[in-house]
C-alpha cells in the first residue's frame, strides 16, 4: 500500500478504529463484554505493535482512542451518559460516537489536530 500510495502521490493514513474496551474502561454500557471476553492472555499490546509498524514505514496512524475516551468520560462526568457502542456490540459505534470522530478526523487529515 506505501508503494502504490507513493507511485500516485497519494498520502497512505492508516485509521485504527477504537473498540468498546478502549472507551468505557468503566464497564457501564449496557451488555458490556456479553461473551465475557479475557484479554489477560494477550501477549503483544495491538496498537503498539501498529504503531511501530507506522514508524517504521513511515505510515501516518490516525488513532482516536484518545479523544473519544476523553468526550465519553465528559459525557459520564455530567450524568449524561449516552451510548458510544451498539448494545452488546465492542466494535460498532453510534451515531453519538460518530459525530465526535467526525470532528477528530477532520481536524486530523484537514488541519493540525491540537487540544
Amino acid at each position: 500500500l506505501k508503494k502504490l500510495s507513493q507511485e500516485i502521490k497519494a498520502e497512505l493514513l492508516v485509521f485504527i478504529s477504537p473498540i468498546l474496551y478502549d472507551i468505557d474502561t468503566e464497564a457501564i454500557h449496557p451488555f458490556y463484554n456479553t461473551y465475557g471476553l479475557d484479554f489477560s492472555c494477550a501477549t503483544i499490546n495491538p496498537r503498539e505493535r501498529l504503531n511501530k509498524i507506522a514508524k517504521k514505514l513511515d505510515i501516518e496512524l490516525i488513532d482516536p482512542t484518545d479523544f473519544l475516551k476523553e468526550r465519553f468520560d465528559s459525557l459520564i462526568e455530567e450524568n449524561n451518559f449516552k451510548p458510544f457502542f451498539f448494545t452488546a456490540d465492542d466494535n460498532h459505534i453510534t451515531s453519538t460516537a460518530s459525530v465526535h470522530l467526525s470532528d477528530y478526523l477532520f481536524y486530523k487529515i484537514f488541519k493540525p489536530y491540537k487540544k
